[in-house]
Formats: structure tokens, sequence, C-alpha cells
């Protein structure tokens, strides 16, 4: 009998025969695979990230300017945001159609009026291929980040929307009692 020596090197390799490797994820790439969550988390931050800074630089634009929201500085403002709104969420859609092993041409349906809402579902809810595919390895596990920033990102968008509904039906409901009392 042997005893084990723990300071033994392994005799067998340390690969695992079948083991699945993972891409890399570039978000600003239209190569590569992206997962549901990532595509919904990655959205919802670009999202979030690109309204704050639209709110900075008009804000900005207005104090320094003194310039009305009908002037030419905050127009071309929201022009550049809008184009770069529009790179981003090409590249993040060409991602997530390479996870189901369809290609990135697919995008043209957003500009179908009912099909760009089916297709807008159709990339939130479609699983991806299992392993790898034509458009290479699929992407890595989710952490446990990506579902906070889906949890927080739906309890924020609630939030706005309450704070935007509770007070317009308060008033609704005013409007209707006084109107029902025959008050001006």
């Amino acid at each position: 009998m042997s005893e084990l020596n723990p300071y033994q090197s392994p005799e067998q390799p340390l690969t695992v025969e079948g083991a699945e490797e993972y891409a890399d994820i570039h978000i600003f790439s239209t190569a590569g695979r992206l997962g549901r969550l990532r595509f919904i988390a990655y959205s919802l931050i670009f999202t979030f990230v690109l309204y704050m800074l639209l709110a900075l630089v008009m804000g900005v634009t207005f104090s320094m300017t003194g310039a009305g929201p009908d002037s030419f500085m905050p127009l071309m403002a929201v022009g550049i945001f809008s184009i770069a709104a529009i790179v981003v969420s090409i590249m993040l859609m060409s991602q997530r159609l390479h996870d189901a092993n369809n290609s990135a041409w697919w995008i043209l349906l957003i500009f179908v009026p009912i099909v760009s809402f089916l297709f807008t579902l159709y990339l939130w809810f479609m699983p991806g291929t299992k392993g790898a595919n034509d458009y290479g390895n699929p992407p890595p596990p989710n952490r446990t980040a990506l579902y906070l920033v889906i949890v927080l990102g739906g309890i924020v968008l609630i939030g706005i929307l309450a704070a935007i509904a509770i007070p317009a039906y308060q008033d609704y409901m005013i409007r209707a009692q006084q109107a029902g009392m025959g008050q001006p």
C-alpha cells in the first residue's frame, strides 16, 4: 500500500474533456454573443446613463448659453445622443441575435410597425443556443450583479411610474369631485 502524498503532482490532466469554453463579453461590438439577462441589464444601464448624460448636457447648455428649449443647441444635443443610442442598440441587438444563431440582419425588423414589438419580445425572451454556434462560444454564466440590476431596474421603473401616476390620479379625483359639485 502506498500512502497518499498531498504534495505529489496530479496524474490526471488538469483540463476536463468536454468542458465548455466561454467567450469574452464585448459590449461595444457587433461580434460575439450576449445572453438574455445581460441584454436586458445592459440596455437598462445604457438607457439610464444616456438619460443622465443628456440631462446634464441640457442643463449645462441652458445655464451657459441662456438659450430656451427652442434653440439649436438642445436640439443638436438630442440628435447626438439619439445617434449614440441607435448605434449601441444595434450592437446589443446583433449580439443578442447571434446568441440564438441568427443573423444581425434581423434588426431590420425593428422598422416594421407591429413586427417591431414582437421582435423586441423575441429579443427579451428567446433562449440562446447551447454550446458553440456559428458566432462563437456561449457567454459566461450570469452573476448575481446582473440579477440585482434587473430587479433594481424594475423597482426604479415602478417607482418612477408611481411618482407620475399617483399625483395625476389625485389631481383627476379633485377635478372630478369639483365637477360633480358644480364648482368651477
